[in-house]
């Protein structure tokens, strides 16, 4: 008796910590993006940033792509470069960019690289449709709210609009004719900024071109690809900032 008793505790305790695993698995894992439609080289695509939230305030940043008929994508051809941006409207983290490197109707981009951050984050990813060169398809970002925005998200984007914005809803413009200002307002303002808003691993702020972020590839290692330069708002340099491995 004392046996089926000690049994049914453990029985019942087994469930109890399962249960709690899965409510623990439930609240973190990956978020996904609504998919942005992209037509390049031929073909239809449809892509999505992602952003996997391991708990504990660590994320990390990825994305996908993929072709909307089933059709091959030519090696190299097709670019994916996801990045880490807080609620205030700064990059604080981006991976280099990755090529196809095969032939293949999906490209899939997962950086093993965490990052802790405090307070609401969200993942945003580019695509580059020659070759890594130039990043200029931006994607949909996620929060932690998942698939669409929270309205506290939301409503961090509209003060960041009213605070950084000129009156008109356009960004800012330095003395060279260049835009500056946070990405997450650029479906608000109808472009992305030159200048896009970030703040550096030592807690630097200031702004860093999409341009300057490397592509992993054929003609570039990893190790030639640590920090790229970080600016003022007229495009002066004034720091680095570190790029996250592969």
């Amino acid at each position: 008796m004392k046996g089926t008793k000690l049994y049914r505790k453990i029985a019942a305790l087994a469930v109890v910590a399962i249960m709690a695993c899965c409510m623990v698995a439930s609240a973190y894992g990956a978020l996904y993006s609504p998919y942005t439609p992209l037509y390049a080289n031929g073909l239809n695509y449809n892509a999505r940033s992602i952003l996997y939230d391991d708990g504990g305030g660590t994320y990390r940043v990825g994305a996908d792509i993929q072709t909307t008929n089933g059709a091959v994508m030519k090696r190299n051809s097709v670019g994916l470069m996801p990045q880490l941006i807080s609620s205030r409207g700064d990059v604080i983290a981006t991976a280099a960019g990755k090529l196809n490197n095969t032939e293949d109707s999906f490209l899939y981009y997962n950086p093993d690289r965490s990052y802790g951050a405090s307070g609401a984050v969200a993942c945003l990813a580019w695509v580059s449709f020659d070759g890594g060169y130039r990043y200029d398809y931006r994607l949909h970002e996620t929060n932690v709210a998942g698939y669409s925005r929270s309205a506290d998200w939301e409503a961090q984007i509209a003060v960041l609009a009213e605070t950084t914005l000129t009156e008109d809803g356009a960004y800012p413009v330095n003395a060279a004719g260049e835009t500056y200002g946070s990405v997450l307002l650029a479906d608000m303002v109808g472009q992305n900024p030159d200048l896009v808003s970030a703040t550096n691993q030592k807690g630097v702020a200031g702004y860093i071109r999409i341009a300057d972020v490397p592509t992993i590839g054929p003609d570039v290692s990893v190790a030639a690809i640590q920090a790229i330069p970080l600016y003022d708002m007229n495009g002066n340099v004034i720091g680095s900032f570190e790029i996250g491995g592969v």
